[in-house]
């Protein structure tokens, strides 16, 4: 019994000393309380957590992961962009007979739009000094085409001519306007008949 007790005191003592050199170095045993730590009665949250490779891994993956947004909107850009080619390719040679009327009022007169060599040309323009020029084709949600060109008379003159046709492709309609000169022109008109051109 005695020789227990003096083994009971010398574990005791080492415990004592032991608690004696932690605090005194001013560390104070810390617990594994799940993910958090345990220091002088505070549990506080381990704020240095390395991730994993896997983690580490897939953010890698996603940095060179490709686009493949811009495949898509190409593939689009160039299905429409064969449409509009095949809609030129359709108004191609043929000549459309107009009913023109100025906005302001005044006589109705008659002429021909004419499309040649994927160009377009007013006949009584081309008359004046115009000549056929490029157009853009852009096409609205229902089907139609609008089509847009400025032409340059050879002595400087300018009209703008906006005209859009029908889904169909069977009529018409449409404004030319002349910006320049004393007394700015605006005309309105619309088709009578179609023919094609040989």
């Amino acid at each position: 019994m005695k020789g227990r007790s003096s083994s009971l005191s010398i574990v005791f003592f080492l415990w004592g000393f032991t608690g004696v050199v932690f605090a005194s170095s001013g560390g104070v045993p810390q617990k594994e309380i799940g993910g958090y730590q345990q220091e002088k009665g505070v549990v506080k949250e381990e704020k240095t957590q390395k991730p994993s490779s896997f983690s580490q891994e897939v953010k890698r993956k996603e940095k060179t992961k490709p686009l493949k947004a811009e495949p898509l909107l190409d593939k689009e850009a160039k299905k429409r962009n064969e449409l509009i080619r095949n809609k030129k390719v359709f108004l191609n040679n043929s000549r459309w007979s107009i009913e023109v009327m100025p906005l302001k009022g005044g006589r109705k007169s008659s002429d021909y739009i004419i499309f040649k060599d994927l160009k377009i040309g007013i006949e009584s323009l081309l008359d004046k000094g115009f000549s056929y020029t490029n157009y853009t084709l852009s096409l609205k949600d229902n089907g139609s085409m609008v089509i847009e060109t400025m032409q340059t008379s050879s002595k400087g003159r300018v009209v703008f001519i906006r005209a859009e046709i029908s889904s169909d492709g069977k009529s018409l309609r449409g404004v030319m306007s002349f910006p320049e000169g004393a007394t700015p022109e605006d005309y309105s008109f619309f088709s009578k008949a179609k023919e094609l051109l040989r």
